[in-house]
């Protein structure tokens, strides 16, 4: 870890200052009414480093080398096709299987699937696990790979089942469910009931023979998730902790024995807006099962437009793309540390437990947190991470609104007004990107972000013979006045945040921009939004420069000098490391590459005269 000091500048805040600036930002509201509701419970929306207790560590599970969940599918055993979508699961990544219905016998469906590389889940009965065991059998699988949950209805007799699934440590009998949330407001008892059926069936499983120890490795919980991210990862983690302290009321013999295989199920309204709406639910969804450590992770298969073959693929590649691209599988328990998770989760496992939480250890001994894993930047990072880790940490203990605003620029930050949502877009002629944009604002857009085609950007106009094949094809074509009023018909300029991404042929663009404006009643004063101006990074990596560097940075200097003295709401450059990343390179890359041009940016403004007061506060930057 590097020893160099870069905050000794800036005193540690406290929340007394923070929430000073937090009351100013609310001028004469109460901070009171910040506060979210929360599972019965009033939390403020700003937590600081120290305030709560020490948190259990049961919540966060024993992994500690990642989470590599299971991809679940599931089809129907009634589904003449069902052998088909379940191969062509497994064949795109998946590596569970969920089986819906009872099955009179084990092929159709499970033809030609190896039990000792799956999970594998069904609505069984007791006959069903002699199925699975001569199906396993026949195909050499080892006693301790097969992975199954048998489902058996909760008043089963399993008395007789007892010796034929002790060898089989991954041999789950009963499957324990929350219910569907259906998107209904947040309800605990739903889970505490969860918690009381798990309950009943490890005394139902005492009193046919079974030790508590492997009573309890016969169970799986079935967990619906909802839209909310933070509260999901919070009662996942709450669970877990509840859970154990059940467990621990039966006095187990092994530690491990308080844990439980926790399966997170994806749920969608009986409505939506949108035909694909559901497709980004279940990718928020699927975020919040995996970073609170779910076992295994069921996506159904919504209904969407293009047919089910298109839907259960997308379903697919969200497993894909969480584990491969997004590499949480790499990680255990990341958002372990959150002050707000963490506050969040204390306050559930309030609701949860019954009684207090075992002091033993938690089932994670021997079981290290791997280093050094493989990432684009070369950051010695780790799988899992402790309090031990913020030793030295000199970071800690700064707030939002507070120099050196490592939490943001604002004390309130989203708890009062919410980011800028926008699209960027802007294709074909200034009339059709001006209807894109008003549907986008109808629909709830907030600002909007000007895409120029290649031929605006090169200062040509759309009937040069030059830009032929070029004009509206990557963006919108803007060659006069006329056509920035059109695009901007019927948008208020007055009340529209605006950013533009344009760069060499910045002047006229500005220009146009501001005759529009004013042509529309709008003086120049009242504009808000961001003009891109990031000329060195076009020399850098995206090349739609007209003129050579000296004259370019002499016209960032002169947008810069106009817009402190007729633009006082409107950002004069966006520093823009996206297209660092874009061209290839790695965060620390792109952070490095910008801040040295934000640097330059700032000798180029007091060159041109200016005190840095007096147009640094409309510097922006972008990141990809």
């Amino acid at each position: 870890m590097a020893t160099t000091k870069l905050f000794s500048a800036f005193p540690p805040a406290t929340r007394a200052q923070w929430e000073a600036v937090i009351t100013k930002e609310l001028k004469d509201k109460a901070l009171s009414t910040l506060h979210v509701p929360m599972a019965g419970a009033e939390l403020p929306p700003f937590h600081m480093a120290g305030e709560g207790d020490a948190t259990g560590e049961r919540r966060r599970g024993v992994k500690r080398t990642g989470n590599p969940w299971r991809a679940t599918i599931g089809v129907d055993a009634n589904d003449p096709d069902a052998n088909d979508k379940l191969l062509e699961g497994l064949m795109g990544g998946a590596d569970a299987v969920e089986v819906y219905g009872r099955m009179a016998d084990l092929s159709p469906v499970l033809d030609d699937v190896l039990f000792a590389g799956i999970d594998l889940q069904v609505d069984g009965e007791h006959g069903t696990l002699g199925l699975l065991m001569k199906r396993a059998e026949e195909q050499g699988a080892q006693p301790a790979e097969l992975s199954f949950c048998l489902g058996l209805p909760h008043a089963a007799d399993v008395h007789d089942l007892k010796d034929r699934v002790a060898k089989h440590p991954r041999i789950r009998l009963f499957s324990v469910s929350d219910g569907p949330i259906h998107h209904s407001p947040f309800a605990i008892h739903r889970t505490n009931e969860a918690l009381d059926q798990g309950r009943a069936l490890l005394q139902r499983m005492l009193d046919h023979g079974f030790t508590i120890d492997d009573a309890c490795a016969r169970l799986q919980f079935r967990l619906h998730l909802s839209d909310d991210l933070f509260l999901e990862v919070a009662r996942l983690r709450a669970f877990r902790e509840a859970w154990a302290a059940v467990v621990d009321e039966f006095k187990p013999a092994h530690d491990c024995s308080h844990t439980t295989w926790i399966q997170a199920v994806v749920t969608y309204p009986a409505e939506t807006k949108s035909a694909h709406e559901n497709l980004i639910r279940a990718t928020l969804q699927a975020v919040s099962a995996i970073t609170a450590g779910c076992d295994g992770l069921t996506i159904p298969t919504p209904h969407i437009p293009e047919g089910d073959a298109l839907a259960r693929r997308v379903v697919r590649n969200i497993h894909n793309l969480l584990r491969d691209e997004s590499f949480l599988s790499r990680v255990a328990d990341p958002i372990g540390g959150s002050y707000s998770v963490e506050r969040l989760t204390d306050v559930l496992v309030d609701q949860l437990a019954d009684s207090p939480i075992s002091q033993l250890a938690n089932g994670a001994q021997g079981n290290a947190a791997l280093e050094n894993i493989p990432n684009r930047e070369e950051i010695p990072l780790k799988s899992y991470y402790t309090r031990a880790d913020l030793e030295g940490m000199e970071h800690l203990h700064y707030a939002a609104g507070i120099p050196p605003y490592l939490r943001g620029p604002y004390g309130s930050m989203y708890a009062i007004r919410p980011w800028t949502i926008r699209q960027y877009a802007g294709f074909s002629t200034a009339e059709e990107s001006n209807a894109f944009y008003r549907r986008n604002l109808a629909a709830g857009q907030m600002g909007l972000s000007v895409a120029f085609d290649l031929a605006t950007h090169r200062g040509y106009d759309a009937d040069h013979p030059r830009v032929k094949g070029d004009v509206g094809k990557a963006g919108v074509s803007i060659s006069s006045v006329e056509d920035m009023k059109i695009l901007f018909d019927q948008i208020p300029l007055d009340k529209m945040s605006v950013s533009m991404t344009m760069n060499g042929a910045v002047l006229p663009i500005m220009a146009f921009f501001i005759v529009a404006a004013e042509e529309q009643g709008v003086p120049a004063e009242q504009l808000q939004g961001t003009i891109q101006n990031d000329i060195l990074k076009e020399f850098m990596v995206r090349n739609t420069y007209i003129y050579p560097p000296g004259p370019s940075m002499r016209i960032v200097g002169d947008i810069f000098s106009y817009c402190a003295k007729k633009l006082p709401k409107f950002n004069s450059i966006s520093i823009s490391g996206y297209h660092m990343h874009e061209a290839g390179a790695p965060a620390d890359l792109e952070l490095a590459y910008t801040l040295a041009d934000g640097i330059e940016y700032v000798r180029t403004g007091i060159a041109a005269g200016m005190q840095v007061d007096e147009f640094a506060g409309r510097l922006s930057f972008f990141w990809g």
